[in-house]
């Protein structure tokens, strides 16, 4: 199962200028994957090429999954 939209939003800034990220994924059957990390220091980071590194995880991470529920049951 793909993911098929993978975006991020940025929270206000903390008193040492650090931010909040949310990423939202978005699967091919409409279920969402939720992520917020940090509080990061965000400036001169490429948020989207993050969001789209950690899209590649949890779909590597849902195929094991399944994969282990398929040989699992057999």
């Amino acid at each position: 199962m793909p993911i098929v939209s993978s975006t991020y939003t940025v929270g206000h800034a903390q008193a040492n200028g650090s931010r909040y990220v949310r990423e939202l994924h978005t699967w091919d059957d409409g279920s969402v994957s939720d992520i917020e990390y940090g509080p990061i220091m965000t400036e001169g980071k490429d948020l989207q090429a993050i969001a789209d590194a950690r899209a590649a995880q949890l779909e590597e991470r849902a195929a094991a999954q399944e994969f282990e529920e398929l040989i699992g049951g057999a």
